[in-house]
């Protein structure tokens, strides 16, 4: 109902940026401790969780980073450059998926006339 994240989906979505834990709860908001409570199975509120899901899309993560002013210069830049490299990847994979759905759709459609 709440969508609330599980402990390995939390470090999984941290693990994806390449982030330290204290980096990621700067970036969200959270204090450090609050947010290493969530990866040790702690669950999350309802406002929080909702930030952690967020995070998961790569284009979302990319303004909180750019919003939180964690990040400046040089690693701004660089975890930057990382999140461009996931947006692109998820880009070609829905690409792919649409394509084979399209595929499988027509092949589907037209073996059932």
């Amino acid at each position: 109902m709440h969508k609330l994240p599980f402990p390995d989906e939390v470090i999984a979505i941290r693990e994806k940026y390449r982030l330290p834990a204290i980096k990621m709860a700067e970036v969200l908001g959270f204090g450090v401790n609050v947010y290493r409570s969530y990866e040790t199975g702690e669950v999350p509120n309802e406002s929080n969780a909702r930030l952690i899901q967020l995070a998961k899309d790569p284009n979302k993560f990319k303004e909180l980073v750019e919003i939180s002013g964690v990040y400046s210069g040089e690693n701004l830049n660089k975890i930057s450059k990382h999140i461009d490299k996931l947006i692109e990847e998820d880009r070609k994979n829905s690409f792919k998926i649409s394509f084979h759905e399209y595929l499988f759709q027509s092949f589907f459609s037209n073996s059932a006339s």
